[in-house]
């Protein structure tokens, strides 16, 4: 059971994360989500303005319990939509060769 002071603390942190996983390329938030403990994943799985590429790190590479409360949460704006292509189709395409240096 937590006390008052740690579920505070945990909000708090997730409200960072939220907010720097408005921002972060995938690979650094998949590894920002990976350090988190168990009341911060879910808090912040409950932030309804957590942006869609950040839920979808979550219900790919998440536990079973971010699923459910992600599913549970009908105020999540960032849930992908069911049907868009997935990393897999972007990987086929090539990348220009004149794009390679700007990358």
């Amino acid at each position: 059971m937590s006390t008052a002071v740690e579920d505070r603390g945990s909000r708090r942190l997730a409200w960072c994360v939220a907010h720097v996983l408005r921002h972060a390329p995938d690979h650094i938030a998949l590894d920002l989500l990976g350090r988190l403990d168990r009341p911060t994943r879910k808090y912040l799985c409950r932030d309804e303005w957590l942006p869609a590429s950040a839920v979808t790190l979550l219900l790919r590479h998440g536990t079973e319990a971010d699923r459910h409360y992600i599913a549970r949460n009908p105020r999540v704006v960032g849930r992908p939509l069911p049907g868009l292509p997935g990393p897999a189709r972007y990987a086929r395409r090539r990348t220009p060769p004149e794009l390679l240096p700007v990358l």
